[in-house]
């Protein structure tokens, strides 16, 4: 891993590039920092809670105190692919562990399936979406896929593991995410639409028939 050491402008005082810590130069026009998001803590301390980044919970949503549950922002779990345990503060996972803390609160017993990292943003006119691993480990079975269209302004990754995709980014170009969210999701093989995953006109009919069913509904549809 590598990080920025100094961000070198010209002089008239816009960035011109940035040194990384192995000395590389790289050539930029803007800088965007990121810190992420740090749940506020103050309120469990010196209780029994316990916690790290944010409250740390079980697969139940279950705190470190009996019949003390957390969801939301504040809650540190393990992450969909069952790896490192995150805080992952977007709306989505809230909902979701929101709903399934309520219902063991109730008496029952359900397993959060761990939130799958999301991001959406729009920078400079530049629409970019990112889902699940898009930066894995070396190694571990791992496999990466591109597409760079620079006339278009669109770039497309998708890592794979397993005969299924675990990550996607896009820049430029957004118009499948949902499609390749739901693969991630339901851990869909991708072995027989491999060769169409990065075209442009990649899309439902290139799903498993039997995938497809589940998502196209409607009287004189066929799928």
């Amino acid at each position: 891993k590598n990080t920025v050491t100094k961000i070198a402008g010209d002089r008239s005082g816009k960035v011109r590039e940035v040194i990384l810590q192995n000395q590389v130069k790289v050539p930029c026009q803007v800088i965007i920092g990121a810190i992420g998001v740090v749940p506020n803590l103050d309120w469990v301390k010196g209780t029994e809670i316990r916690s790290d980044r944010g409250i740390l919970v079980d697969e139940g949503l279950k705190t470190s105190v009996p019949n003390v549950f957390a969801a939301g922002d504040c809650c540190q779990t393990r992450d969909f692919f069952g790896g490192a345990l995150r805080v992952v503060p977007i709306w989505p996972s809230a909902v979701r562990q929101g709903k399934v803390a309520g219902f063991n609160m109730a008496g029952g017993e359900k397993e959060y399936e761990g939130p799958l990292v999301m991001n959406s943003v729009e920078l400079c006119g530049i629409p970019t979406i990112s889902v699940g691993l898009t930066d894995p480990p070396e190694g571990n079975g791992y496999e990466t896929m591109e597409s760079f269209q620079e006339k278009k302004g669109i770039y497309k990754k998708l890592v794979l593991r397993d005969d299924r995709i675990v990550g996607a980014l896009f820049v430029g170009d957004i118009s499948r995410a949902g499609v390749y969210t739901g693969l991630i999701k339901e851990a869909i093989k991708i072995d027989e639409m491999r060769d169409h995953l990065l075209k442009e006109t990649f899309g439902l009919i290139h799903l498993p028939r039997e995938y497809r069913k589940h998502h196209v509904t409607g009287e004189g549809i066929e799928v």
